[in-house]
């Protein structure tokens, strides 16, 4: 492991509280279905803490978009505990997401505030939402 693989892999398993904490009684009460197979997909997922946290928790598969050059780093990273997991190098506000496969909960944190059109950038959450999501 080079050391931007270690620096990542560090942050992502830091063991300190993430904001995303602060949803879970929230998602506790919406999430009933935990079964195999459910994935979560987080819009801006660099450097992934709170995506895993997410499905740790929830025993969803992680999946997501960045356009960090680390997102080829975070996929390796995590296909030893997730090896169904798929990360994509898409930079939002200029994709249709037509590769990105429907996920069942799709997330981001901290990521819709950087854009102007909000409307536009929620509609790409809702279209790789699946239908019972």
């Amino acid at each position: 492991m080079n050391d931007r693989h270690r620096s990542l892999a560090e942050a992502l398993y830091k063991d300190s509280f993430h904001n995303i904490e602060y949803l879970f009684p929230v998602f506790d009460t919406y999430i009933k279905d935990r079964s195999p197979g459910k994935t979560a997909f987080e819009f801006g997922c660099v450097p992934g803490q709170g995506l895993l946290k997410f499905c740790r928790r929830y025993g969803f598969t992680p999946s997501g978009c960045d356009f960090s050059e680390q997102i080829d780093m975070l996929n390796e990273i995590l296909k030893g505990e997730f090896p169904e997991s798929r990360f994509y190098n898409i930079d939002i506000s200029g994709s249709d997401f037509s590769e990105v496969e429907p996920s069942d909960v799709v997330l981001s944190n901290g990521l819709i505030e950087h854009f102007d059109d909000v409307t536009a950038i929620l509609a790409k959450h809702h279209k790789i939402l699946k239908d019972d999501g």
